[in-house]
């Protein structure tokens, strides 16, 4: 016949194995979340040397465009609103400078000058959102245990 210790002892091996699980949950959000936003960082900072090589005219940054484009909309959705809206923003930017040739490369640099530093924040703000869901996994089990 089972033992009280002996569900206590099972009842602990549940809560590591939840708090394991979510953990887990978290770290592939997470390594998800890095591997978009380096995805796109890359498109930005290649994006960024076409246009300052200023050799030739803003429709040859298309291919870029596009690349930074689908890289951006992935981390919009799944990310927080807020990154979300930051990415749009960046990537409308970009939109509306390369197909609009209303902009100029100067114009263009300075929007991109203002943005880049708000994508960024937002990213780390991100992976703190991250970190606290880790932190909330163990803690909700620490309220199950009382």
């Amino acid at each position: 016949m089972p033992s009280f210790m002996d569900g206590r002892k099972e009842a602990g091996k549940l809560t590591q194995e939840k708090e394991a699980a979510c953990i887990k949950r978290i770290d592939d959000q997470e390594a998800n979340f890095r591997a978009l936003a380096k995805d796109f960082s890359v498109s930005m900072g290649r994006f960024d040397v076409e246009l300052h090589d200023g050799t030739r005219g803003m429709r040859v940054l298309i291919p870029q465009a596009a690349e930074l484009s689908d890289n951006g909309r992935k981390i919009a959705v799944y990310s927080n609103r807020a990154m979300n809206e930051t990415t749009v923003d960046l990537v409308t930017a970009i939109a509306e400078a390369v197909y609009g040739s209303v902009e100029t490369v100067k114009e263009t640099s300075e929007k991109l000058d203002r943005l880049i530093p708000q994508w960024t924040e937002r990213y780390f703000q991100e992976l703190d959102a991250i970190a606290s869901k880790r932190a909330e996994c163990t803690s909700k089990t620490s309220a199950d245990k009382r």
